[in-house]
């Protein structure tokens, strides 16, 4: 809690929710990162809030590359004011589960019986058993596939 938050609660005045505080924010700071908003804010999720307040209609966001070569969002409000915001902004909408269909012409694959897979050469049990080692088994192992390397 900041010191600004802690004064107004000791004063009885009511804490503006995180979304609001976001917005207003970004409507003070146009073309703000996530991180620039999170840090002022003092909100670790603020790119999730950012991301549902774009999704809602709420904030304009063009993509950016900053001075490290990584992609970011830069965000800027689309309304004077924020109950307008909210006035004008859309439900979020959940991703409807749908069934995939395969395209016209694939076909489509129907459960049949489990059949046991064939069973493994001895060279790909020793493999797959080289596989469990550990680094210092391994080495071991080395040492003596080359003494008998050697010797042959």
């Amino acid at each position: 809690m900041t010191a600004i938050e802690f004064a107004m609660q000791k004063a009885g005045v009511a804490l503006p929710s995180i979304t609001k505080r976001i917005w207003t924010w970004v409507k003070d700071h146009p073309d703000a990162t996530a991180l620039e908003v999170a840090t002022a804010v003092g909100y670790d999720q603020a790119q999730t809030l950012l991301g549902q307040m774009h999704g809602r209609k709420m904030l304009t966001r063009k993509q950016d590359v900053n001075r490290k070569g990584k992609a970011v969002y830069r965000y800027r409000a689309m309304h004077p004011t924020y109950e307008e915001a909210l006035a004008y902004s859309v439900p979020l909408h959940k991703a409807k589960r749908t069934t995939h269909q395969p395209p016209p012409g694939v076909l489509k694959m129907v459960p049949g019986p489990i059949v046991a897979a064939p069973p493994k050469s001895s060279v790909d049990k020793i493999i797959d058993m080289i596989y469990d080692l550990k680094l210092s088994e391994v080495a071991e192992l080395k040492r003596r596939l080359n003494k008998l390397v050697d010797e042959v």
